[in-house]
């Protein structure tokens, strides 16, 4: 697993088999004043027939990774934008871990500028 930053946007992958994670996300310095949009992108899997992830189920789990960083030791981030593919798997604590990665590098980048 790596993140990578593309066009303003981190993703990282989890791919141990025949599972597969998804996240992409964007980072901010300042909250938004509303939820953060999460866009559920569609399968590239042409035999895929749903039912697919939703939104709303991976935001806690990003949320909390947030909320698991922000002790205050380093500059505070926030999500503006987050996406995640239909057919991704179901095992949602990925989805902190992947968060927590994410965040982590966006900090070692802005302690570069």
């Amino acid at each position: 697993m790596g993140v990578t930053l593309r066009d303003g946007l981190y993703r990282a992958t989890h791919i141990p088999g025949p599972s597969h994670n998804y996240l992409g996300l964007r980072i901010g310095l300042e909250p938004v004043p509303v939820p953060y949009p999460i866009t559920v992108r569609p399968s590239i899997n042409p035999r895929y027939d749903g039912p697919g992830l939703k939104a709303e189920e991976v935001r806690p789990h990003i949320d909390a990774a947030v909320g698991d960083l922000s002790d205050g030791s380093t500059r505070p981030l926030f999500i503006i934008y987050a996406e995640i593919v239909e057919d991704d798997s179901r095992r949602l604590d990925v989805y902190h871990w992947l968060t927590t990665c994410i965040l982590r590098q966006a900090a070692l980048d802005l302690a570069e500028r």
